[in-house]
C-alpha cells in the first residue's frame, strides 16, 4: 500500500511510501520512499501521484503507474524485498486478465497518436509491452475488458 505524507514547502503537497504489512505481527515496512528517475524542474526524487498498486501474480512484486513523461505515465515494478525499481513501459492504466488465452498478461491504455488522433489505445500486452492484441474501438476494449477481467473459481 502507499502511505501518504502531506508536505508543505511554500505550498502544500503530497508524496507518497510505498509499504508491505506483515499480516502475522501486524508490522509495517517501507519498501521504497524514492523513485530513481527525477521530476521536472526541481529534480525531486519523491514518489508523486502514484496509480493503484497492484501485486504481480507471483507476489513478489508491486506494479502500478507513476508520472513521468508530460504526455504519459509509466508502468513500474517494485521488488518487495530490495526496493528495486525497474520501469516496464509506458502507460496510462493496466489491469492484470484473470481468464482465458490472455491470462495473466496486461490490459493497458496507452496514451499515443494513433488513427482517432492523440487518445488512450487500449491493447494487451506482456510485461515487457511487447503488444499481444490491439482493439478498433472502445466497445471492443469494454467486451474484451468484461469476459477478461472476470475471476475464475
Amino acid at each position: 500500500f502507499f502511505r501518504e505524507e502531506k508536505i508543505t514547502r511554500g505550498n502544500q503537497y503530497s508524496r507518497y511510501k510505498l509499504m508491505s504489512l506483515n499480516v502475522q505481527n501486524l508490522r509495517e515496512q517501507v519498501v521504497t520512499d524514492q523513485k530513481p528517475f527525477a521530476d521536472g524542474l526541481n529534480g525531486s526524487f519523491e514518489i508523486l501521484n502514484p496509480g493503484y498498486p497492484s501485486l504481480s501474480t507471483d507476489q513478489t512484486k508491486v506494479v502500478f503507474t507513476i508520472e513521468k513523461y508530460v504526455t504519459a505515465s509509466q508502468l513500474v515494478q517494485v521488488d518487495l524485498k530490495t526496493g528495486k525499481w525497474t520501469e516496464l513501459f509506458s502507460v496510462e492504466n493496466f489491469e492484470t486478465i484473470r481468464t482465458g488465452k490472455y491470462k495473466n498478461k496486461l490490459l493497458v491504455g496507452k496514451s499515443e497518436i494513433g488513427n482517432e488522433g492523440r487518445d488512450i489505445y487500449y491493447k494487451v500486452c506482456d510485461h515487457y509491452g511487447k503488444i499481444l492484441l490491439e482493439f478498433d474501438g472502445y466497445e471492443e476494449y469494454m467486451k474484451f475488458r468484461s469476459a477478461a477481467l472476470t475471476h475464475e473459481d
